[in-house]
This record gives C-alpha cells, sequence and structure tokens, in this order.
C-alpha cells in the first residue's frame, strides 16, 4: 500500500531503477519514457531540415518515427533491423509510440542511418548540453571530470571468425615446440593482415583480451558514468587530424599499437569535445596507462582548457622520461631504506611558486612534528630529510595531486565507471556484434546507444523533481 505522505525522489535512485527496468521491466520503461519524454524537444534544426529536404515532397514516414524506433531498438537490446520490425509489426501500441501506420522496410532504417550518421551525432551532441546541468545538480565533482577510453565494435567479416586466428597459432605452436622462448600469440598477431580483406576500414585490435577486426572508437565521459562524447577514430577523422596518420601503423606488439593509437586519439578527441562545448567545466582528466606521453600532459595542463590535474598512470615502457633519485610514480626515493619519500604537503609562499613537501620515508608525524627513525641519517634534522618538488615536469607531476598517495589512488578508481558504461551499452543495447561492417551504420547504432543513456537521465531528472512516494506510483 502506497501511504498517504509524499516525498522528494533522489536522481540517482531513480536513474537505477530507471536502468533496471530496462532490463527487467522494458515495458514499463517504455510507458515512463511515452509520458514523460518527447524527443521532437531536442532534434536539431539542421537535422529536421536535411531530413524534409527531399524533392520537393513529404516524406511517408515522421524523423520522430524514426529516431523512437532506433531508440526502441536499442532500450529492447534488438540487435537486427528485421527483428525491430517484426516486433514493431505485431505490436500496435509500439506502432503508435513510434508514429507509423505501417512499418518500414528495412532498406528504409539502413539509409536512414546511413544518410544521417552526422545528423544523429548532432542530436547525441544536443542531448548531452542539455543533460550538464543535471550532472551538476547530482554531483558538480564528478561531472567536471573527464574520463576517456578507446573501443572497438566488431564488425560482421570473416576474419573476426574464430577459426581463422585459431589457423593461424596452431600452425605457429606446432613451429615453437623446439624454440623456447618464442611467443606464439605475439608470431600470431604479427602475421595477421592490418585490416580486413573486403574493408579496409575494419582494423586489427586487441579489444577485451582478444584480437579482432573492428571500427575504433573514443569514448568520453564524466565521473558519473555518463556519456560526453562518441568519436570514430576512422579516415574521416584521420583526415581532419593528420598528426592521427601514425594511428594505422602496425607493428608486432599489441600493446605497443594500441599505446601509440590511444596516445594520438587524445589531443584532437579532447580539443574538438570543448571547442563543441565550451560552457562546460572540466577540472579532472582521468586515462589509462595508453595516454601516458608527454604531449598530452602539456596539452591537458598547459594548454588553457581548464584542467587541474591529469590522472594518468605511468607506462612502465616510456623508460626515456624517468628521472635519476625517482621512483616510477615521480616520489622522491631514498635508496639506502629502499622507500618512496612520504608525502606531506604542498607549499606555498609569498613569491614563490607552489611546491610539494616530502619527508623521510622512516618518519612519523607526532604531536604535530616529523621524527624519523632512521639508524643512519642522511641530516641532523631530528624529522629527518626533507625534499621539495616543483610541479614543471607535468608528466612527473600531473597536477596539485602527486601520484602513488592515497588521494590520487582515489580519482583513478574513478576510471571504472567507463568500462561499465561501455559494456552496458555494448551488451544490453546489443552493439557488440552487429551484422554488418558499414562504418556509418556501426557509428549510428553507436550514437544511438548514447542517446537512450541520456534520454533515461533526462527521464530519471523530471520523474525525481516530482513529489511522488515512488516511481512504480507513476507508472501505475
Amino acid at each position: 500500500m502506497i501511504p498517504n505522505r509524499t516525498e522528494q525522489i533522489n536522481i540517482f535512485d531513480t536513474y537505477e531503477e530507471l536502468i533496471k527496468k530496462q532490463k527487467d521491466e522494458t515495458p514499463e520503461f517504455i510507458k515512463v519514457m511515452r509520458d514523460n519524454f518527447k524527443i521532437e524537444d531536442y532534434i536539431p534544426t539542421e537535422f529536421r531540415w536535411k531530413f524534409n529536404k527531399h524533392m520537393g515532397r513529404s516524406r511517408e514516414y515522421l524523423l520522430e518515427g524514426f529516431i523512437n524506433a532506433l531508440l526502441l531498438q536499442r532500450i529492447l537490446g534488438i540487435p537486427t533491423i528485421t527483428l525491430l520490425r517484426n516486433i514493431l509489426i505485431l505490436s500496435k501500441e509500439l506502432r503508435d509510440f513510434c508514429y507509423f501506420d505501417k512499418v518500414p522496410g528495412n532498406d528504409k532504417f539502413t539509409r536512414f542511418k546511413k544518410d544521417f550518421k552526422s545528423e544523429i551525432k548532432l542530436l547525441l551532441n544536443e542531448l548531452v548540453t542539455a543533460t550538464e546541468p543535471i550532472c551538476q545538480k547530482m554531483n558538480s565533482k564528478l561531472a567536471s571530470t573527464l574520463i576517456m577510453d578507446t573501443t572497438g565494435i566488431e564488425a560482421y567479416v570473416k576474419e573476426n571468425n574464430d577459426k581463422y586466428f585459431n589457423a593461424i597459432l596452431q600452425n605457429l605452436k606446432e613451429y615453437a615446440k623446439d624454440k623456447p622462448g618464442f611467443d606464439p600469440y605475439l608470431a600470431a598477431y604479427a602475421k595477421m593482415p592490418s585490416h580486413a580483406e573486403k574493408n579496409d576500414e575494419v582494423r586489427n585490435m586487441h579489444v577485451n583480451g582478444e584480437f579482432c577486426y573492428a571500427h575504433k572508437y573514443a569514448v568520453l565521459t564524466n565521473g558519473l558514468g555518463l556519456i560526453r562524447d562518441i568519436v570514430p577514430l576512422d579516415k574521416e577523422f584521420k583526415e581532419k587530424h593528420k598528426d592521427c596518420i601514425r594511428m594505422d601503423d602496425k607493428t608486432d606488439s599489441p600493446d605497443l599499437d594500441k599505446t601509440v593509437s590511444d596516445s594520438l586519439s587524445l589531443k584532437p578527441v579532447v580539443g574538438d569535445f570543448l571547442c563543441k562545448h565550451p560552457e562546460f567545466v572540466c577540472h579532472t582528466f582521468i586515462g589509462d596507462t595508453a595516454f601516458d606521453a608527454i604531449e598530452n600532459y602539456s596539452f591537458l595542463l598547459k594548454g588553457g582548457h581548464g584542467f587541474k590535474r591529469a590522472v594518468i598512470p605511468m607506462n612502465p615502457r616510456n623508460q626515456k622520461y624517468q628521472t635519476p633519485g625517482f621512483d616510477q610514480l615521480g616520489r622522491p626515493f631514498c635508496e639506502s631504506a629502499n622507500l618512496p619519500f612520504h608525502y606531506a604537503d604542498v607549499c606555498k609562499g609569498k613569491n614563490r611558486a607552489p611546491r610539494m613537501k616530502w619527508v623521510c620515508p622512516l618518519s612519523v608525524y607526532k604531536k604535530g612534528k616529523w621524527r624519523t627513525s632512521c639508524e643512519n641519517p642522511c641530516t641532523e634534522s631530528p624529522c629527518g630529510r626533507m625534499i621539495y618538488t616543483y610541479t614543471d615536469d607535468c608528466r612527473l607531476y600531473p597536477g596539485a595531486v602527486p601520484r602513488g598517495t592515497d588521494h590520487w589512488n582515489n580519482i583513478y578508481r574513478q576510471r571504472t565507471v567507463i568500462e561499465r558504461t561501455l559494456s552496458y551499452c555494448k551488451d544490453v543495447y546489443a552493439i557488440a556484434h552487429p551484422r554488418t561492417q558499414d562504418r556509418h551504420t556501426i557509428s549510428a547504432d553507436f550514437f544511438f546507444a548514447g542517446i537512450t543513456q541520456l534520454v533515461t537521465l533526462i527521464i530519471a531528472d523530471k520523474i525525481s523533481a516530482k513529489p511522488l512516494c515512488s516511481l512504480r506510483s507513476l507508472i501505475a
């Protein structure tokens, strides 16, 4: 029984409940969506103009109808257009939701995604702008955090058949039996062609722990795991950003190829995003070790983009940037104790640049003072040796948070939200294994996955603003 009292619904709880209903109670979610969201309020003018510019004749189907139908495809986790059409044919309620008197053919849906891929991306950008105030209201600190990762969507090509890779690997395993130190997996990667035979845009890469031929994408989310941008790293992107041509270079090492490719993509992806949304305030960037490059730190922290810290773990392969007397995390290192110095604080003084204070690794802070327990101290001071470092080296000191501290580790843990978001898009929204190799169609499906997530957030915000006892009472 629903109590008589009313209370404000928390947007976090509402959003999580809507996500759960997408998985387990889809019909109820669609009803909530129909009653609380209208896509026509967010369609960019350029999208409408291009869609309706059709040889002076009215189109048979509405723009809103196609968008709602493709949203339904993602919500229901339908992998193919054929299955989507069959469901629409059987359900008059869903046809009404899509403004369809009759269901368009497969070719019309496919042509829509190909012809209007750029406009679908504009719709995603519009929803990103519309949801930014909601994100700030939820948690301004996490909303001002930008997280980047790359992923691949496998294309429907023969090279993605397990038998293709296993045939190469099996021959190399036989060859490696009497050759100790020979790695058949690395040799198999080197032997595989750099792109699919039928489509040179489908590149060989290492995704989710396996080799595959896929279209590559860069994805940006905030600290809440909400998509801020999806960027196809395709020919158009590389033509626009000439420095990224080397992304296609292939070596014998999949880890090195991924590092080089991801590192080159950071600057253009983040730069384009900030140009599209100049009003956004991003103070923290988080990325994995693939983005560890001097150029990226300089771009983020000294490029005038507002980032105060770049939380990127050091890649051990980048040994040429290591500084003597420091460990791999950029902390001063005591060789006699074989321990890194303790981080104490950031010191600021009049007419002096901010500097970080480090104390002897064998010191303990008691009663407001540091005291060392070192048996052979390198200074007469009872607190032990102290070192001050400056933040000019953006790689060793990427912002006001030193590497290796609890604060640094807590910030970096937030990166897992982008992994969960990508997993949700691929598995629940069914974009991981498309039955096509066309990059325009695959990109449009990925954009609609991001659109669906942001539509869910907008609905959650509208519901949480109403004084209701529960979401279920609204649905009922």
